[in-house]
């Protein structure tokens, strides 16, 4: 999996790109991804009613 990282000097970019890949909690778990792509898809169903929505009124 490839991460994406903006590095603006807060982390050495041999930690971004060379150890923090290899650690466990930022891998790729299979449920997660088929929660994520039903996410995505629910995003899209709604997507067209978005702007009319109305976060005050409830």
């Amino acid at each position: 999996m490839q991460l994406a990282s903006v590095n603006r000097g807060l982390f050495s970019g041999h930690f971004l790109k060379e150890r923090l890949p290899e650690w466990k909690e930022l891998g790729v778990d299979a449920d997660l991804t088929v929660f994520h792509a039903r996410l995505k898809a629910l995003f899209e169903a709604k997507k067209p009613f978005l702007p009319y929505t109305n976060e005050a009124r409830q």
